[in-house]
């Protein structure tokens, strides 16, 4: 979009509104990627100007959320704002989920995107609930990078995050955790 320098930032909202179908005065928060993981608030009252928007500047908005929702949001570790968004973009892995023994029930490989600051029991819940199962039932293993094939246990600490469970003493990351339903 196309816009004057003068304007004011609050006159774009109702084209922001009409572009995502919104209804034409849904209260809107405005954001401007400053780089890519630095993500300001605008001032809606400002100018383009003054808010230092330039030619080629990305601006990204969303749905002023009620503050009882942004709390649910939150206790239940979803993204609710664009920062956050942008933040998880860059924390965000794709991990694969492999049985430890492939002769045995449940059989299932799938993958789940967590964030690497994830902890062992949010990990095991999300697990847990993918294979409906009790997450206490869990116990994680992944491949020893020095032997190769030798699986090594993970220990059940409430602290570690995911990226300390999947990483080698290399420090590649593995993005493959085997489970075992105890």
């Amino acid at each position: 979009m196309y816009i004057k320098k003068p304007g004011i930032i609050y006159d774009i909202i109702p084209i922001l509104c009409e572009k995502k179908e919104f209804p034409p005065h849904t209260p809107l928060i405005i954001y401007k990627e400053v780089q890519p993981n630095m993500i300001r608030k605008m001032d809606p009252n400002l100018t383009f100007q003054q808010a230092e928007i330039k030619n080629g500047d990305i601006i990204c908005f969303q749905k002023t959320l009620i503050t009882e929702k942004s709390r649910e949001f939150i206790a239940a570790r979803r993204i609710c704002d664009i920062p956050a968004f942008y933040k998880s973009l860059s924390t965000g892995i794709v991990v694969q989920f492999k049985p430890k023994y492939k002769d045995r029930e449940p059989n299932v490989e799938f993958e789940l995107v967590l964030s690497k600051r994830s902890t062992y029991n949010y990990v095991v819940k999300h697990v847990a609930a993918h294979l409906y199962t009790d997450p206490l039932k869990l116990r994680f293993t992944t491949i020893d990078p020095i032997f190769g094939t030798h699986k090594v246990v993970i220990k059940k600490m409430t602290t570690q995050s995911l990226s300390a469970m999947i990483e080698t003493t290399n420090r590649h990351l593995v993005k493959i955790l085997y489970y075992e339903i105890l």
